[in-house]
């Protein structure tokens, strides 16, 4: 699996997708930590507070890695530390402060 962070909506309120860069890619677990701190539920003051929030993204074998300007189809071992992704999920999800809402699986990676 591979692991991505980043996040933004309303309190409540499930997301398909996040974007935001990668901060480490875990070969091991074939995950990737991407920052998420924008698409994350939280509150106005929470807001301004400097926290970068990370979520763990799995890569599965069924995900699809898409290079953004050309269509190509990438591997996992394409993904870099600072490449801004957006990460569609496989299902919607609350993403908050709670790390455990930070975990997800990816269904489609668009690489830019």
């Amino acid at each position: 699996m591979f692991m991505l962070t980043g996040c933004s909506f309303s309190q409540g309120e499930a997301i398909e997708s996040i974007k935001g860069e990668i901060e480490k890619v875990d070969a091991e677990d074939h995950s990737v930590l991407v920052g998420c701190s924008d698409d994350m539920h939280l509150k106005k003051e929470d807001k301004d507070n400097l926290i970068q929030y990370l979520c763990t993204v799995n890569v599965s074998e069924e995900t699809s890695v898409i290079n953004e300007k050309t269509g190509e189809r990438l591997s996992f071992s394409n993904l870099n530390v600072g490449q801004l992704v957006k990460v569609m999920l496989t299902r919607p999800q609350e993403v908050n402060k709670n790390q455990e809402t930070r975990v997800m699986t990816a269904k489609e990676i668009i690489a830019y």
